[in-house]
Parts: C-alpha cells; sequence; structure tokens
C-alpha cells in the first residue's frame, strides 16, 4: 500500500475500535506500531483471556489475534467471542498452518488466517478490505436511521395538521392524517 491508500484507509477507519492480542513482544511491537498509525481506538493484550475481557467490556469492530498464547489461546476467546457476536470481524495470524486449526477456524468464521512472518501487504490489504465493508455498513445505517427520522417527522407533521388530509397514490389511499382517519373512518 502507497501512503494515498494508507491516508485513505486512516480516513475509514478513523472511527473503528481494534482489538490486537499477541503474546510474543516483538511482534506485537510491530504490528501494534503499524495499526496505530492507521487506527485511532487501539486495545493491545497478550493473552486471550485478557483480549476476552477487553473485548467484553469494548465490543471493538476488528479482532486481530494469534493462536498459541498463554492463559486462554486463540482458538478458544474467539470461540467466546463469536458467542458474544457471531458476526465479529476476526483476523488470525500464526505460525501454526496445521489443517486441524485451519479447519477449526474457517468453521468458526474468521474472516482471514494470516501467516507468520506477517506479509505486511497482505495484513494491509485484509485490513483495509474489512475495515471498508465495516465502513460502509456503519454507513448504510446512518443513512437508514436518518431517513427514519426524517419520515417520522413528515409523518409528525403531517398529522398536526388541523384539517383533513389524505395523500392518495394510484387510486389509493396512501396516507392520511389523525383528523381525515377520525372524520371519515
Amino acid at each position: 500500500m502507497d501512503k494515498e491508500q494508507i491516508e485513505k484507509l486512516r480516513k475509514v477507519c478513523k472511527n473503528l475500535t481494534i482489538l490486537y492480542v499477541e503474546d510474543d513482544k516483538d511482534i506485537s511491537e510491530n504490528v501494534e506500531k503499524l495499526i496505530k498509525k492507521i487506527f485511532v481506538h487501539v486495545d493491545i493484550e497478550k493473552n486471550g483471556l485478557n483480549g476476552l475481557e477487553t473485548y467484553t467490556d469494548k465490543r471493538h469492530d476488528i479482532v486481530i489475534t494469534d493462536i498459541s498464547m498463554p492463559i486462554m489461546d486463540g482458538i478458544e476467546m474467539i470461540r467466546n467471542i463469536k458467542l458474544l457476536n457471531s458476526e465479529q470481524n476476526i483476523i488470525v495470524t500464526s505460525a501454526h498452518n496445521d489443517a486441524e486449526y485451519l479447519i477449526k477456524l474457517i468453521e468458526m468464521g474468521i474472516d482471514k488466517f494470516i501467516m507468520k512472518p506477517i506479509n505486511i501487504n497482505l495484513f494491509l490489504s485484509s485490513l483495509s478490505k474489512i475495515a471498508v465493508g465495516i465502513y460502509r455498513a456503519k454507513r448504510e445505517e446512518h443513512v437508514e436511521k436518518i431517513e427514519k427520522k426524517y419520515h417520522d417527522f413528515q409523518i409528525e407533521l403531517l398529522d398536526s395538521i388541523l384539517f383533513p388530509l389524505a395523500y392518495f397514490k394510484d387510486n389509493e389511499l396512501f396516507y392520511a392524517n389523525e383528523i381525515f382517519r377520525e372524520q371519515f373512518f
């Protein structure tokens, strides 16, 4: 990704939250620096149990986790997160390429599996696709809320008119205010 793409990604991600769970200090520091350049709201944890506790408190938009960690591994953490939110977006980074792990993760519904050492371009590309999808969904939800408020306001305004009012569409009654309904129905 070039600087222009990262700037666009920053704009998309400015209101998204991310949880990064990794016990390897070197990997954690490098990935943390990278994601903090893109995301404003980043939480970092060193094991699955702390990751789950943080997720339970904050419900992040994206979770990035390792598999092998102390106290609670990434698979158990993912299982618990998916019980809380089956739609949670999750990226797994791991040195394990065992088919058994991969099958479990696919069945759990993770979004992406990235092998370690992490290919930064693949990582950023995967993160970008997920973030853009979340951004679009949130924007669509916001537009729907605004449209509903506008519609509700229109109905309230029309219902407040003190004379009977009806609106017909294709020769059928489409809307009638309260006074119209009281007088004619």
